[in-house]
């Protein structure tokens, strides 16, 4: 499966590997998301395979727990965590799956917390307001309160979530640690 999508991505045929992904989806959803880490400069042609792949086959619970399982697994602070992000990024923009949350995981580590921000860390939050500042800022409406992945950290004291209030506290401990983020995604 690694193989196939590496071939995709050197200019392969896509309908080959939308096929091949009917196979086994969660091993392909896998594939494809280490495949956006190994080549983060094929990215963009991995969301088009993702569109091509879902609208072939609708709703995708394969890629979610792939989403979680992959997250996991590049959870330190290292080039590929930033290149794992910027791809979730992509994908909230595309719509392809909600990965918001995984946003605030990053954004909670790198601004809410006491500690020291990493130099990693900002990248990836970097990564998630230039691709996908717009859906996370949802024009200032609260989203995402549920969400296990959106509790506060220890510098922020009120819910869960993402609303306009936590968003102007990132904004002020943003430019604390010298990360613009703007609230230009209205």
């Amino acid at each position: 499966m690694q193989d196939m999508l590496n071939e995709m991505l050197l200019g392969g045929d896509v309908d080959f590997a939308v096929a091949e992904a009917k196979t086994d989806k969660f091993a392909f959803w896998n594939a494809w998301l280490v495949a956006a880490v190994t080549h983060p400069m094929g990215q963009a042609r991995l969301i088009e395979l993702g569109k091509a792949v879902k609208s072939a086959d609708g709703a995708e619970p394969e890629l979610g727990w792939a989403l979680r399982e992959t997250f996991e697994i590049y959870d330190k602070p290292t080039e590929e965590y930033v290149r794992l992000n910027a791809m979730y990024a992509r994908i909230a923009a595309a719509g392809l799956a909600d990965t918001v949350g995984y946003a605030v995981v990053v954004i909670r580590g790198t601004l809410e917390s006491d500690t020291e921000a990493d130099r990693y860390g900002l990248r990836a939050l970097e990564m998630w307001i230039a691709i996908a500042g717009r859906e996370l800022y949802n024009g200032g409406r609260a989203h995402h309160k549920e969400s296990a992945l959106c509790r506060a950290g220890p510098l922020w004291h009120g819910e869960g979530g993402i609303s306009a209030a936590r968003w102007e506290f990132w904004e002020r401990r943003a430019q604390d640690v010298g990360v613009p983020i703007a609230r230009a995604m209205e």
